[in-house]
C-alpha cells in the first residue's frame, strides 16, 4: 500500500504526525509513506523507517517570491512530483486551505477531516473521505485517528511511538561534554518567550545545582543575540545546525527546559526528559506528548491561553508575556530538580 501524508508545517506538528505512521506501518506491514513537507522540516520525517520520500514544498519562500519563483520554475516541479505517482490513499492531516489543494492535486483517494473539523473551512472540499474527528481533540491523537480511519485499522490505545531511527542521528562536529543540559531559550511567537531575566537567573541557578554546562540551540541572528544575551557565563550558545544535528544533541541531553517550541516536541519524540513552559498555548490540545514531558502550564492572568502571538495584556505584570512571568524561575527550578534526580 502506498499512501501520501501531507502534513508541511510546523515542526511540532510534523513530530506529532510521526506516531500515527508507527501505528499505520504496525497494521499494515508492506506500507510504504510519501511525506509532503515544508523544505525548512523534511530532516524530521526522514527519520520515520516508514517514509520512502519526502517531497519538499518551498510554500513561503513562494509567496513571498511569487513571480521569481514561477521563473525558476520551482512551484510547476513540484506539482510535477507530486502527480507522478498514483496513491492509493492521499491524507490532508493539516486540514487548511493549502494543504487540501496539495491533496486535491495528488492522485489517488482523498481523506482528511469533516467539514467541522478543519481547520480552515473549505478544506474539507478537496476530499472525497471525510472523517469526524473534532478540533478540541489532541493534534497528535488526531493525526493517529485520522490515519487509522483512512487506511482502515483500529487505532491502538497506547502511548504514542514517534519511531525515530536513531541511527539516523548525526551530531555536529562540535566538542560536546559528556553530561549537558539544554535551554531552549527562543520561540516562534514573542508570546512564548520566557523573559530574559528568568532565564538568566534560571541557567545560574541550574549550573550551580547541576555543576554541569548548560547549552543554548539557536536557528537565526535574532535568537543568537537572545540566547547570547541570557547565557551569561553559565551557559554555551551552540552555532546554527541542522535538525538532524540538533536531535543528536536532545537525544544525549541529562534534560531540558524550553517554551513551547518545536524543540519541546522532539524531546518528547526521543524520550529526554523536559519541562515545558506554557502560557498563551494549550497544552490540551498542541502540547507534548511522552513518558519524558512535564508542563507547567500559568493560570493567570485569565486570559492564558490567548493563543495570540504578543502579549496584549494590559493589567499589572513585573514581565510580558504575563502568563509566562507568573512561572517564576524558583517554580520552575523546583520542578526540574525534582524531575530530573
Amino acid at each position: 500500500m502506498h499512501t501520501l501524508l501531507i502534513k508541511m508545517s510546523s515542526m511540532g506538528d510534523i513530530i506529532q504526525a510521526l506516531p500515527a505512521l508507527t501505528d499505520a506501518k504496525a497494521a499494515i506491514p508492506e506500507l510504504k509513506v510519501d511525506w509532503v513537507a515544508e523544505r525548512a522540516f523534511i530532516d524530521i520525517p526522514a527519520l520515520h523507517p516508514a517514509v520512502n520520500q519526502v517531497l519538499p514544498i518551498h510554500l513561503r519562500a513562494w509567496r513571498q517570491q511569487l513571480w521569481a519563483s514561477l521563473k525558476k520554475h520551482e512551484p510547476q516541479a513540484f506539482i510535477k512530483q507530486l502527480r507522478a505517482q498514483h496513491y492509493d490513499h492521499v491524507v490532508d492531516a493539516q486540514g487548511s486551505l493549502k494543504s487540501a489543494i496539495i491533496c486535491r492535486l495528488a492522485k489517488g483517494t482523498r481523506a482528511g477531516f469533516a467539514k467541522a473539523d478543519v481547520r480552515e473551512w473549505g478544506a474539507h472540499l478537496c476530499y472525497q473521505r471525510h472523517f469526524a474527528i473534532p478540533l478540541q481533540t489532541h493534534a497528535l491523537t488526531r493525526t493517529r485517528e485520522l490515519m487509522a480511519q483512512s487506511l482502515g485499522y483500529p487505532m491502538p490505545q497506547t502511548m504514542p511511538n514517534y519511531g525515530i531511527d536513531r541511527e539516523k542521528l548525526i551530531g555536529p562536529d562540535l566538542a560536546l561534554p559528556s553530561e549537558y543540559l539544554i535551554a531552549v531559550t527562543n520561540a516562534s511567537w514573542e508570546s512564548k518567550i520566557w523573559p530574559a531575566a528568568y532565564w538568566q537567573t534560571l541557567i545560574a541557578q541550574l549550573a550551580s545545582h547541576y555543576q554541569m554546562p548548560i547549552i543554548i540551540p539557536c536557528g537565526n541572528s535574532q535568537e543568537q543575540a537572545f540566547a547570547e544575551h541570557v547565557a551569561g557565563k553559565h551557559a554555551r550558545v551552540l552555532p546554527r545546525l541542522s535538525l538532524t544535528e540538533l536531535a543528536a544533541i536532545i537525544a544525549g541531553a541529562k534534560g531540558m527546559v524550553t517554551g513551547d517550541t518545536g524543540l519541546a516536541h522532539l524531546a518528547a519524540a526521543l524520550d529526554t526528559k523536559t519541562i515545558v513552559l506554557y502560557g498563551s498555548t494549550n497544552a490540551n490540545r498542541i502540547g507534548t506528548v511522552g513518558a519524558s514531558q512535564q508542563h507547567l502550564i500559568a493560570t493567570e492572568p485569565a486570559c492564558a491561553p490567548c493563543h495570540k502571538r504578543v502579549c496584549v495584556y494590559t493589567g499589572p505584570s513585573l514581565e510580558k508575556p504575563a502568563c509566562l512571568a507568573s512561572l517564576t524561575p524558583d517554580k520552575v527550578f523546583n520542578a526540574f530538580t525534582q524531575w530530573l534526580v
